[in-house]
């Protein structure tokens, strides 16, 4: 997957940064905030690139209107702790960088325009040594558009990942929760867990936020710990996990999966008859065209006699 995405991203910029010369990159898509609000935080992935043929210091600024409400952080530095202004990216290499704008609490509503930009100069090289392809220095720049309003705007996705789906008995569920914060505000969604069987609801508990996780920021995505669910008291059988994830009383968003406890035998059967689906759809599909084959065969030997 990494060669694949290192391979899209290279032709990107080949497509977008023709000029031989050209020593860094970065995806160009305008970063565009359409209803920002007062105090939001928001997290965007600034993907970089070196192609020259040594290890290179680059620069990263943000100009124009927005150009305080940025700071630029290691990819790695998940609390935005340690803020950079540039960067070293190994020859030949992509680095993702993380960009939070942080929209000022009196800014006023309207549209903040500006630009973050890469940004390299030879005559600084990381060796004296080494003999640079460029002689001047390269600027490239991504522009960003924020609108800042007084609608809040709450849209929240959720991947929902259990570790199996076939439990044994007692055996804990453990369930990964990895949040896509689509909104305009930060969210800490508590998360009602209901286990089902038909109609009949055997578990139902509703997990607040962890305590000392940082909130989903907004437009970001985060993974918060594994939720692990106790089996205890819950027979051999199919059931349905229903995840509510909640604002308070609100539900922005809804998520399930079937799981089974103790029936490995009934979902390998399971697995047994649709290999049997499978080759029975084959075999009527071989048998179709083996009867087509000799309908033609007849047709042309029809053909021949009538000729003769």
């Amino acid at each position: 997957m990494k060669k694949l995405t290192f391979a899209l991203l290279t032709l990107t910029f080949l497509l977008v940064f023709p000029t031989f010369g050209q020593a860094i990159g970065q995806i160009t898509e305008p970063i565009v905030v359409p209803e920002g609000i007062r105090g939001q935080e928001i997290v965007s992935t600034l993907t970089l690139l070196n192609s020259e043929k040594k290890q290179t210091m680059i620069g990263i600024v943000a100009e124009g209107q927005i150009a305080s409400w940025v700071s630029f952080y290691k990819k790695d530095d998940l609390e935005f702790k340690n803020p950079i202004t540039e960067t070293f990216i190994e020859a030949g290499q992509y680095l993702d960088v993380a960009a939070l704008f942080k929209i000022p609490s009196d800014a006023a509503n309207g549209t903040y325009t500006g630009e973050i930009s890469v940004v390299y100069n030879p005559d600084q090289a990381t060796s004296k040594n080494d003999d640079s392809s460029s002689t001047v220095a390269q600027k490239i720049s991504r522009s960003v558009e924020i609108t800042v309003s007084d609608k809040e705007v709450i849209v929240l996705d959720v991947s929902v990942i259990p570790e199996k789906f076939d439990f044994k008995s007692k055996e804990p569920i453990s369930v990964r929760i990895i949040y896509d914060n689509q909104s305009n505000i930060s969210l800490t969604p508590s998360i009602q867990f209901k286990i089902k069987q038909d109609e009949k609801t055997f578990y139902n508990v509703i997990y607040p936020y962890p305590e000392g996780e940082a909130a989903v920021r907004s437009m970001s995505l985060h993974e918060i710990p594994a939720l692990k669910i106790s089996t205890d008291g819950l027979a051999k059988g199919a059931y349905l996990a229903e995840l509510t994830f909640m604002r308070g009383t609100e539900s922005m968003a809804v998520k399930n999966f079937s799981f089974s406890i103790g029936n490995s035998g009934i979902v390998l059967g399971a697995m047994f008859a649709k290999s049997n689906l499978v080759k029975t759809i084959i075999g009527i599909l071989i048998l179709i065209v083996l009867i087509a084959i000799i309908v033609v065969s007849l047709k042309r030997k029809a053909r021949k006699k009538s000729d003769n």
